[in-house]
């Protein structure tokens, strides 16, 4: 009885135990599914976004889109149920992030991918691309090794299952020893036993149909195998079909046999591990992989007497390996191809900027050309590359120039536009397009050409020609160089021609210029010069006149020389301001033709202001006026012409006292606001409309009915202050209300230079 309590204690043990690898053998099953899955996500969303990027169809972004989220929550999965394996899930924990980095790439390349020029992928986009297919491959790498981790762990637990039945069988026996010898009541329990071990089995079974795969024993003595109705079924064969060694190579693939069937022999003999892949063959001719792995057992002596090992349908994993390497082999294709492309594409833009810069490097027509046609024609290859310009209004088309490899010139040969409407109407509308010459003069052989016009948004100049040899075809890429060429030679060529035309007038305005000062100079001369004499004159007249006493006795004499004196002083006064006139006159040409700058020097204004104002109270005081100064002393020192600014103030002084009425006054103000000095004159008693404001500064132009005191003037004042304050790098502004007028100057504190 005691024998029988331990054997049951024991039976129970190893049933706790079995229970326990059963659990954990399903348990690695629901890893390796999770990780197929996890694989399947990745593959979708780099595929998907790999598609997009390379075509631009939005239609691959759908797989990108659905697999993300699986992808997270694939991971939240995998992580508790590799919880307790450390190993497991520190492998787990690299891939993991391996996933975000690629995850975060392919967003980013998303994030800079353009559907509306993804025909040209730049190259930043391609690096991208790159380096997201190098930490995938790394990615599958680690899941690689973490997949195949978790099917040694299924296989050692289905092994440890096994043995587990074993020796539960073991046990079930002794106890049936043991219970012959015993009571009713433990053949009883026998019974349950019995009963607890075929449900056992059936977890066995169930177990390894959820892991897809069976369990086998051969005996090398009699090459006999007792195979597991799980492997019948992965092997497709009925029990019967598979009992010897014979028969399980008979399944075997014809171009695996010899290797399987050597490498078991040596897996026997001890040198190597039993643990291979290979290819059968079901009865209905398809092919699976399986993957099998087997312990030799020995007898007393030590000799081999058997195999058990167990065999899984590896077929799913070695499909998706497959599919993964169709599908980045497909992938590098399409990336080699895109990559060729982005290399034309490169090649294009160098080529392009090359000779435009080349082209625009130039205002020379002659060397724009010159450098066109050579740069096409070393960039294509071509044969030949002729630049023509047209005259429409001659209808005719000159080749100017040209870059040839051939044993004929066309340079200086002219074509009439109309006697070749199928070359020149194409053109003319602005097309371009290539065709083939069968035997054109005078080399007797077919070419190819591509013609292409010069045209910009003014009309067409001319043409751009490619010749190349008869079996060419210009790529889209060639005809859009050429184009581009095209439209920066018509932009040169017309920007070339505007340099020509403006050069020539510059020559013409400098021509002028001169003249203009051999005028000046002149008119200096010619008109000073009488007026000089006629101002001399008068003095001389008047003084004798002086020295003659008229008869006192001759009231006629008294009246005749009375009014010859008045004649004189009229003379006098009119010469005066002829002169004046031509003084302003001369100053104001010297100030428009900047022939000289001015004669800078430090002023002090405090010395420098009350003399100036000084020299017009007796004229005011003679008319009424009161001249008041306003400003905050001291004022500072500023670095100007003296000579410019004396006129200035001198003019709108004059100006003031002019226009200022009796009893009314005249102010002048001075503030610094640096960096400028500003001075305001400002006469009361009188006003200007804010209509004549913008052509009081006009030359000649004179206010009606404004001069109280009748002194008249030639309207070149203000025009000649204008100028003054802007030879002096400053500004002039008027405003006016209903009983007063201001002028406003502001010249800087200290006079620099305008830069050329």
């Amino acid at each position: 009885m005691t024998c029988l309590v331990g054997a049951l204690a024991a039976f129970s043990w190893s049933h706790v135990k079995a229970t326990r690898a059963l659990y954990r053998l399903q348990h690695t099953n629901r890893v390796k599914l999770e990780t197929r899955t996890l694989l399947t996500g990745l593959v979708d969303a780099e595929t998907g976004v790999r598609g997009y990027t390379l075509t631009g169809q939005a239609d691959f972004l759908d797989p990108y889109t659905s697999a993300v989220p699986l992808i997270s929550e694939s991971f939240d999965r995998l992580n508790r149920l590799v919880m307790d394996d450390p190993v497991q899930q520190q492998r787990l924990q690299r891939i993991q992030m391996l996933v975000e980095t690629t995850l975060t790439s392919l967003q980013s390349n998303l994030d800079s991918t353009d559907v509306a020029s993804s025909s040209a992928v730049s190259a930043e986009t391609r690096l991208q691309l790159l380096r997201a297919k190098a930490v995938m491959d790394q990615a599958r790498s680690e899941i690689a090794v973490f997949l195949a981790e978790e099917e040694q762990l299924q296989l050692d637990r289905s092994q440890a299952l096994q043995q587990r039945w074993t020796a539960t069988w073991l046990l079930i026996t002794a106890l049936a020893i043991t219970g012959v010898a015993s009571s009713f009541l433990t053949i009883r329990l026998l019974r349950q036993l019995g009963k607890q071990l075929k449900e056992n089995q059936a977890h066995l079974l169930k177990a390894q149909e959820i892991g897809n795969m069976g369990s086998w024993e051969r005996d090398l003595e009699t090459n006999t195998l007792r195979w597991s109705a799980q492997l019948n079924r992965i092997f497709g064969r009925p029990e019967a079909l598979v009992q010897t060694y014979a028969d399980f190579l008979a399944a075997v693939h014809p171009n695996d046999r010899d290797w399987v069937d050597k490498t078991i022999a040596a897996a026997i003999a001890g040198t190597v591990e039993h643990d291979l892949v290979y290819r059968i063959v079901l009865t209905d001719g398809s092919v699976r992989w399986v993957h099998e792995k087997a312990e030799v057992v020995g007898d007393a002596a030590g000799q081999p007497r058997c195999l058990v090992g167990t065999t899984q349908d590896v077929t799913e994993r070695k499909q998706t390996e497959a599919a993964l390497q169709q599908l980045n082999s497909e992938l590098e294709d399409r990336v080699s191809q895109r990559t060729a492309q982005l290399q034309q594409l490169l090649e294009f833009e160098a080529a392009l900027k090359r000779i435009t810069d080349k082209v625009r490097d130039s205002l020379d027509e002659q060397q724009i050309l010159q450098a066109a046609v050579q740069e096409l024609a070393c960039t294509l290859g071509a044969k030949s590359t002729t630049a023509a310009l047209y005259d429409l209004e001659q209808q005719t088309a000159t080749i100017c120039y040209e870059y040839t490899t051939l044993a004929w010139a066309q340079q200086g040969e002219q074509f009439q536009i109309g006697c070749d409407p199928e070359l020149y109407q194409p053109l003319l509308q602005g097309h371009c397009f290539q065709f083939c010459l069968l035997n054109p003069a005078p080399i007797q052989e077919p070419i190819a050409t591509l013609a292409c016009p010069m045209l910009d948004d003014q009309g067409i100049l001319g043409d751009l020609q490619i010749i190349a040899h008869a079996h060419h075809i210009f790529s889209e890429q060639n005809i859009r160089l050429v184009q581009q060429i095209a439209n920066q030679c018509a932009i040169a060529i017309r920007q070339a021609r505007l340099y020509q035309a403006a050069q020539k007038q510059v020559i013409a305005l400098e021509s002028l210029h001169q003249m203009k000062d051999e005028f000046l100079n002149t008119v200096s001369h010619e008109l000073r010069s009488p007026i000089t004499n006629i101002k001399m004159a008068l003095q001389v007249l008047t003084t004798a006149v002086h020295q003659l006493s008229p008869h006192p006795d001759n009231p006629a004499s008294i009246e005749a020389c009375a009014r010859v004196d008045r004649y004189l002083t009229i003379l006098g006064h009119e010469s005066d301001r002829e002169i004046h006139l031509i003084n302003d006159l001369l100053d104001l040409q010297r100030l428009d033709a900047e022939m000289q700058p001015p004669t800078v020097e430090l002023i002090d204004l405090n010395q420098w202001m009350p003399p100036l104002l000084l020299s017009f109270q007796e004229r005011a005081k003679v008319r009424r006026q009161q001249i008041q100064a306003e400003w905050e002393s001291p004022l500072p020192n500023i670095v100007s012409d003296p000579d410019s600014l004396k006129r200035i103030l001198t003019e709108l002084l004059n100006n003031a006292c002019k226009y200022t009425p009796p009893d009314e006054r005249i102010v002048v103000a001075i503030q610094v606001q640096s960096p400028v000095v500003q001075i305001q004159v400002t006469n009361f008693g009188t006003a200007i409309a804010a209509s004549e404001f913008s052509r009081i500064f006009d030359k000649f132009y004179r206010i009606p009915k404004t001069d109280h005191w009748k002194q008249g003037g030639t309207g070149l004042g203000l025009a000649l202050i204008k100028k003054l304050v802007e030879h002096l790098g400053g500004s002039i502004a008027i405003t006016s209300q209903a009983n007063w007028v201001t002028f406003t100057v502001e010249i800087p504190q200290k006079w620099t230079p305008l830069p050329c």
